[in-house]
């Protein structure tokens, strides 16, 4: 979580709201974190997307799970200001 918050930090972002699950089964369990966060009007949401997942890839690869686990997916939803 605190390597998530950073790169959102370093977006400009504010993470308001978290929600963590594990779904799967026990042998093959998947994390999942659902983030609501705001960002600055001027912060393109793609880019912070985009960075998440390259965060969430490195990670992957650095615990040597990469091949055994589904590609990370990030989803930007814009709200309307």
């Amino acid at each position: 979580m605190a390597k998530v918050a950073r790169v959102v930090a370093d977006h400009g972002g504010n993470i308001t709201d978290v929600n963590t699950r594990v779904i799967g089964s026990a042998q093959k369990p998947i994390y999942v974190m659902l983030l609501e966060i705001q960002l600055p009007s001027d912060q393109d949401p793609s880019r912070l997307e985009a960075a998440l997942d390259r965060r969430v890839e490195a990670e992957l690869r650095r615990q040597g799970n990469g091949h055994h686990s589904p590609a990370p997916e990030s989803h930007v939803a814009q709200e309307a200001a």
